[in-house]
């Protein structure tokens, strides 16, 4: 699967997230309050699409999201890929879960036209990923299992933050202050 997204942009409130250690393995890996909020009431953000309610089809309307905690350049968390299938999928048994990745990466100097860069390397947390297999049988998340990405990064003086991949493709809005950064991206309606 892979990891574009597109179309409408979610304007969020502010909220710190939570402080994490990806290497931990009894400590769960939580989405800030804010994305939580922003994300309620977005289960069926896909339903205009025509594919919704075709009994052939199986759609999941999907948003990514990222949290990060820095340490000088570098830094640690999760991103996530959270699905909300529609009625034809839920038939099937899937149900609204979210893929985990735990990620590790250092900010660089900017490779567009940003304030910062930052490249990241993820790897599928298994214990904390609660999505089962697609109406294939392949885990949601195939091919994707560990990635390598740089994202550049705009921040405004109002605490917002903008994610880009170094394409310019926008990937996500979020918030950011000293210590983190978090986003969200925009839905991604995705058969499967």
């Amino acid at each position: 699967m892979t990891r574009l997204v597109l179309a409408t942009m979610l304007l969020v409130g502010c909220s710190k997230g939570p402080k994490i250690d990806p290497l931990d393995p009894n400590q769960q890996a939580v989405l800030p309050s804010w994305i939580q909020n922003a994300l309620q009431g977005e289960e069926d953000a896909c339903s205009s699409s025509p594919l919704w309610d075709d009994p052939n089809a199986k759609v999941a309307t999907t948003f990514f999201a990222g949290y990060y905690e820095w340490d000088a350049t570098d830094l640690v968390g999760n991103e996530f890929w959270v699905l909300y299938p529609d009625p034809e999928l839920a038939a099937t048994g899937f149900t609204a879960c979210t893929v985990v990745w735990d990620v590790y990466g250092t900010q660089s100097d900017s490779v567009g036209a940003a304030d910062y860069s930052i490249t990241i390397s993820g790897s599928v947390d298994l214990a904390q990923t609660d999505c089962i297999e697609d109406a294939a049988g392949n885990p949601v998340y195939a091919d994707d299992e560990n990635f390598t990405v740089t994202y550049d990064v705009v921040e405004s003086s109002n605490g917002t933050v903008d994610v880009y991949f170094t394409s310019g493709t926008h990937l996500g809005r979020g918030e950011y202050d000293n210590a983190s950064m978090s986003w969200l991206s925009d839905k991604d309606c995705v058969l499967l």
